[in-house]
């Protein structure tokens, strides 16, 4: 059976990011499931077979501030330039998908939504249940920053004003700079101290929540990737892996998440117990994610 994946978005847009989570999680083996507010309680409802394996909180629109605290920015920025060893291949492949890419989101953008009270309710409570369990999670842009607000951590609620020397790199292009912090997963997973990333974001981590390290920032100092110490994989980045399939670096994010997913599916997560010695709770609130329910931790 491929493991399965939960990959969170909005009722409204975000068609684009599907497709292309979709297309990473099948590549590296595994089986993606939509999940947004209005379908949740279908997928819900189905066969245990789609139980997740492993989460995906995707991008989308703003966390509500309400969870977090407010706090003026204190940084400084330093201008970036491109990594100038971009693989030649790499850079052909780059020019012609990133236009496609591009052209895919603005035709199934949703508009401008602030903030998603909805959204935040779901992931909130499928986050909360993935760390019981013990399922490997990935923050993809905003789900990186909900994993840290999740941990009591905080956000800038707007960046434009922190790049003093030059505007903020937005681009689906992998032209910001970003270094990953030595022993972290995530350099172990890239294989390399510097990264080349796309940059879609307005806001960012401020202050990390409990467990969170810090490990990946772009020169700017503003915070680009984030691990839970304590977990098997819960790792959340700023930039979009899934738009950068050309990337090797990317597609290793996506094969490091299958891999945890299939121990998870193979084991208890948090055990390391045969998967025939869970303990599965009754569907309800407690326990939404299908007819089989939930392990208990």
């Amino acid at each position: 059976m491929q493991p399965v994946i939960w990959i969170t978005g909005p009722d409204k847009g975000g068609t684009a990011a599907w497709l292309a989570a979709k297309f990473a999680i099948q590549r590296s083996g595994g089986k993606p499931v939509r999940i947004t507010p209005s379908n949740f309680e279908k997928v819900r409802r189905k066969s245990p077979v789609d139980i997740p394996h492993g989460l995906i909180i995707g991008g989308g629109a703003d966390i509500d501030p309400g969870r977090y605290e407010d706090l003026l920015m204190d940084l400084k920025n330093i201008r970036t330039t491109p990594d100038e060893n971009e693989p030649r291949g790499e850079r052909w492949i780059t020019l012609l998908l990133m236009p496609l890419i591009g052209l895919l989101r603005k035709v199934f953008s949703a508009g401008s939504i602030t903030v998603d009270f909805n959204r935040d309710d779901l992931e909130w409570r499928l986050l909360k249940h993935a760390i019981d369990a013990g399922l490997p999670v990935l923050g993809i842009c905003r789900g990186a920053q909900l994993i840290n607000v999740y941990h009591g951590g905080t956000l800038y609620r707007d960046l434009s004003s922190f790049y003093e020397v030059e505007p903020n790199i937005m681009t689906i292009y992998p032209r910001k700079q970003v270094r990953l912090e030595e022993g972290s997963r995530l350099r172990t997973i890239i294989s390399s101290e510097y990264i080349r990333v796309n940059s879609l974001h307005k806001q960012a981590v401020r202050q990390a929540g409990k467990g969170i390290r810090v490990v990946g920032k772009e020169r700017g100092g503003v915070i680009q990737a984030i691990e839970h110490h304590e977990s098997t994989f819960m790792i959340g980045v700023q930039w979009h892996p899934e738009y950068l399939p050309q990337m090797a670096s990317q597609r290793r994010l996506f094969d490091e998440l299958l891999r945890c997913a299939i121990l998870y599916r193979d084991t208890d997560g948090r055990r390391n117990q045969p998967v025939t010695t869970r303990k599965w709770v009754t569907p309800g609130v407690d326990a939404p994610f299908g007819k089989g329910g939930w392990p208990n931790s």
